[in-house]
C-alpha cells in the first residue's frame, strides 16, 4: 500500500494522520508556480517518490506525446495562408510582452486571452485543444510560449503545433532538447537563438518565403524521428511509464529501486526578461 498526494491544491495535512510507514508519492503535471508544494522544503521531506512532468522524476508523466502527423496530413505550403498563430490565456508577463513585440514586426493572430486580436477559438469550453489544432493547420508557425522556464516543464502546446502541421516557435526550458530527439529537434525554431523579437520576426519572414527552407523543418515527418534510445523521453514513449497511470504508479512504488527518504524542493526562478529580450 501507499499514499498518493496531488501537488495542485495540496494542503499541509499532518502526515502522521496516514498510518504506518507506507510510501508517500507526490504527483503533479504542473510547474512549481501552480503546485506550490514543490517549493516547500519542509513538506517535500515528507515524500518518498515524485511523479511529475520532469523526465528525471521517479515516474515521468509529462503531457508530451510522441508526434505522429506525417506530410500526407499536413496542408500544402501554398495553402498555409496564415503567418503566426498564438493561443494562450495565462498572461505571464515576459511571454505576453514578447507576443506584443513580435507582433510589431510580423503578423501574429492571437486567439487566446493574452494579446487577443482574433476571434474563432470559442473560449476554453468544449474541445478547446482540438479547435486550436484545426485553426493552426493553415498557419506556417505556431508560438509555443511556456509560462515558465523551470527544468523539464513542457506542456502539450508543442504537441498542438506538431499535430497542426505547423512549425513550433518555442520559448521555455532548455531541457526541451531531451524531449526532441533526432530530427524532431530540427523541426522547431528556438526563440533562445534570437536576441530580440525583431530578429526572430526577420527569420520567420525568410522561412515563410522559402518553401525549401520551410520544408526542412518537416523532414522528421518524412524520414522519421530517428534514434532516441539515449534520451530520457524514451522512458515515456517506450518504457514502463507508457502504460495506464496506476500500473506505472504501482511499479514505481514497489520496484526494487529504493524510494527516497524525502525529496528536494524545486529551485526554479521567476522568468527573467533579459534572457529572452537581449536587445
Amino acid at each position: 500500500d501507499g499514499y498518493v498526494f496531488h501537488g495542485v491544491g495540496y494542503s499541509r495535512a499532518p502526515h502522521q494522520a496516514f498510518a504506518g510507514h507506507k510510501p508517500r508519492m507526490l504527483i503533479t503535471q504542473e510547474s512549481p508556480f501552480t503546485a506550490r508544494v514543490l517549493f516547500d522544503a519542509a513538506e517535500m521531506l515528507k515524500f518518498n517518490a515524485l511523479g511529475s512532468y520532469r523526465l528525471d522524476s521517479d515516474m515521468p508523466m509529462p503531457v508530451f506525446f510522441k508526434p505522429h502527423v506525417t506530410m500526407d496530413e499536413v496542408l500544402p505550403f501554398a495553402q498555409k495562408t496564415g503567418m503566426v498563430m498564438a493561443m494562450f490565456s495565462n498572461c505571464e508577463a515576459v511571454r505576453t510582452e514578447y507576443l506584443r513585440l513580435l507582433g510589431q514586426h510580423i503578423t501574429v493572430d492571437s486567439y487566446g486571452a493574452c494579446g487577443n486580436n482574433k476571434q474563432g477559438a470559442g473560449g476554453r469550453s468544449g474541445n478547446f485543444k482540438g479547435k486550436k489544432v484545426d485553426l493552426g493547420k493553415r498557419y506556417k508557425f505556431m508560438l509555443v510560449l511556456q509560462n515558465c522556464d523551470c527544468d523539464y516543464f513542457v506542456d502539450d502546446q508543442i504537441c498542438h503545433a506538431f499535430n497542426a502541421g505547423t512549425i513550433p516557435v518555442y520559448m521555455g526550458t532548455d531541457k526541451i532538447d531531451e524531449f526532441l530527439p533526432g530530427r524532431l529537434h530540427d523541426g522547431v525554431i528556438y526563440i533562445r537563438d534570437f536576441p530580440s523579437p525583431k530578429k526572430l520576426a526577420d527569420y520567420l519572414h525568410v522561412v515563410a518565403n522559402n518553401e525549401t527552407l520551410y520544408m526542412q523543418y518537416h523532414r522528421w515527418r518524412v524520414e522519421g524521428i530517428g534514434d532516441y534510445q539515449d534520451k530520457l523521453i524514451r522512458r515515456v514513449w517506450d518504457g514502463p511509464e507508457n502504460r495506464p497511470f496506476y500500473c506505472a504508479l504501482c511499479e514505481t512504488l514497489f520496484s526494487e529501486k529504493p524510494l527516497h527518504n524525502g525529496l528536494p524542493a524545486d529551485t526554479c526562478q521567476t522568468r527573467q526578461r533579459s534572457r529572452w529580450i537581449r536587445e
